[in-house]
């Protein structure tokens, strides 16, 4: 595998930053974007609060706006403390992308079908934790949701977690078998709505993404193989 990259080492310096973006960023900018439209807009806490075709598309404007402006704010923190706006290249040979469509997908289906055949009772969706409320995903393809879930969240999650936090503990001369470890165990944390056995096919790909931010010494292949991921399990 690829030496620690000046990025990288660059990031070494910053760990409150680095535990910041991938792990805290969401719950502080949820925490003041919320109060503000209590203060501001208080007539749009009910129809958030409230169920249906209209209150959703509400939802997932507010969800994509949160997260492009935390991408937003984190990328322009990583070009100024790295000069990489996702803290890390995004260019890589094309075998990494090509691996990143095809092998990714696939090593993520199986590995859900694994934990789905070994731990899964009855035939409801076990993937889902009781008590979670995943109406905002059920099957009614709003553009928006497709666009938060395919392409925002995805690229939000691999510059976070791969290109800031992995490349911080690559840094600080981390062996690269633990920071691997350590982030998809976070990453994988981080996804409350699953069970125990989603949670950990959620750890495998964890683990597959910080593989290939690693060889592929790139931000790139790992964030196509989210997008991948992604729209193969919600197409």
């Amino acid at each position: 595998m690829p030496a620690i990259r000046h990025s990288d080492a660059l990031l070494a310096s910053h760990p409150l930053h680095a535990f910041y973006w991938p792990l805290f960023a969401a719950y502080v900018y949820s925490y003041i974007a919320g109060s503000m439209i209590i203060l501001v807009a208080p007539e749009l806490v009910a129809l958030f609060n409230a169920e249906g075709g209209q209150a959703n598309r509400e939802k997932w404007i507010y969800a994509c706006a949160l997260q492009g402006m935390i991408l937003l704010r984190m990328s322009l923190w990583a070009e100024k403390a790295t000069g990489q706006p996702f803290g890390a290249p995004v260019r890589a040979d094309m075998q990494w992308f090509a691996f990143a469509v095809f092998a990714v997908p696939f090593i993520h289906s199986v590995s859900f079908d694994l934990m789905g055949g070994l731990f899964s009772v009855g035939e409801g969706d076990w993937t889902i934790r009781d008590g979670y409320d995943n109406s905002m995903f059920e099957m009614s393809r709003y553009s928006l949701m497709l666009l938060y879930v395919i392409l925002i969240a995805p690229i939000v999650e691999e510059v976070g977690f791969r290109g800031i936090l992995l490349g911080f503990f690559r840094g600080r001369g981390m062996p690269k078998i633990i920071a691997v470890l350590i982030t998809a165990a976070a990453f994988a944390a981080l996804h409350t709505q699953y069970t125990m056995p989603a949670i950990a096919a959620v750890f495998i790909l964890g683990l597959v993404l910080g593989w290939l931010r690693l060889v592929s010494n790139s931000i790139g292949p790992p964030i196509i193989a989210h997008i991948a991921v992604n729209a193969m399990v919600v197409l």
